[in-house]
């Protein structure tokens, strides 16, 4: 054959890699996808991990909030308290005791 002549068609004639134009088109079109695929998953695993995070310090407020509160229930049931509303709420005073006013405006 000489320089500069057309080759002839045939098996592996006319082609470079041995693959189809239409070929390499679907092989770049699945890598793509693929890759776009597995990108936006490992996107929605960071997102749910934060969110994972969250909530977990979200359950760790909540736990603290939930024994503050059972600490007031328990201070709740005990005479001080009792003797605290009593004084500060209702204005009450021991038996021979004597109430005097400060001079501000706090009770009934």
């Amino acid at each position: 054959m000489r320089p500069g002549a057309a080759r002839p068609a045939g098996p592996g004639g006319g082609r470079r890699n041995g693959l189809p134009p239409a070929v390499r088109l679907i092989f770049v079109g699945v890598f793509i996808y693929l890759v776009v695929g597995f990108g936006l998953q490992e996107l929605e695993v960071l997102r749910l991990a934060n969110q994972v995070r969250a909530l977990e310090e979200r359950v760790v407020e909540l736990r603290e909030a939930n024994d503050r509160l059972r600490q007031e229930i328990e201070y709740a049931k005990t005479d001080a308290y009792i003797i605290e509303v009593a004084r500060e709420q209702l204005g009450l005073v021991w038996p021979n005791e004597i109430p005097y006013a400060s001079g501000t405006a706090s009770g009934p």
